[in-house]
């Protein structure tokens, strides 16, 4: 009997703990996955991504998985 399970794979993107090459060995280890989001956490600090460079992260991430979703 085969199972199919649903996983929801996140990551908080907080300089200097991630960079492009983090997103890319993280993507790469979850390659395949359906779906990836990002927490609206970091909103109003100094710690957190720009758009342009979340999208960059996501499109990074994207390359790996069926879908990269940043929220």
């Amino acid at each position: 009997m085969a199972y199919s399970h649903a996983y929801e794979f996140r990551t908080t993107c907080v300089k200097p703990m991630i960079s492009y090459n983090t997103i890319k060995n993280v993507a790469k280890s979850i390659s395949n996955a359906r779906l990836v989001l990002r927490p609206e956490f970091f909103e109003d600090g100094n710690n957190g991504f720009s758009d342009e460079e979340m999208e960059q992260l996501r499109a990074i991430a994207g390359q790996c998985v069926q879908q990269c979703v940043v929220r």
